[in-house]
């Protein structure tokens, strides 16, 4: 029993230390930062003009491509309710972990289905009103970069 505790100790008197190094020599510290400063972090030259290239793929849905500020080519999908109006409330569809914007329009893609039921989503969403988009953000579907 003995030997037991002498273990348990020695193992919890190792995580703390381990845990008290990572604090004091690992872990981020707050870095004051002005307004200014984090708003000039974020801007870029606004874009004169914007070329978007649609190309219908369906009742309703159009697939769309678009230069972005740095010169790279931007793919996306929107699609549009049955009933027509001036204006829609916006579903922005986001992919996570590489995928591509197309899953949020089918159920399987390359032979994988969509487990995040994503065009279910859209459906739905569509069905009561809502425009759907969503596009492949850098280094996700067609602008992935297989040497990263």
């Amino acid at each position: 029993m003995k030997t037991i505790m002498k273990i348990t100790s020695a193992v919890a008197l190792s995580a703390l230390a381990l845990f008290l190094y990572w604090y004091a020599f690992i872990a981020l510290e707050e870095m004051p930062m002005e307004q200014g400063d984090i708003l000039e972090a974020y801007e870029y030259p606004s874009v004169e003009s914007l070329q978007l290239d649609m190309t219908e793929r369906g009742p309703n849905v159009f697939s769309f491509t678009y230069e972005s500020f740095d010169g790279e080519l931007v793919y996306g999908q929107i699609s549009y309710p049955d009933i027509t109006a001036d204006k829609y409330p916006v579903l922005i569809g986001i992919s996570a972990m590489g995928r591509s914007y197309v899953r949020w329009w089918v159920d399987t893609f390359n032979g994988n289905p969509t487990v995040t039921q994503a065009h279910k989503i859209a459906a739905l969403a569509n069905r009561n009103g809502y425009a759907v988009i969503s596009i492949d953000a850098r280094y996700h579907g067609k602008r992935k970069d297989p040497d990263r």
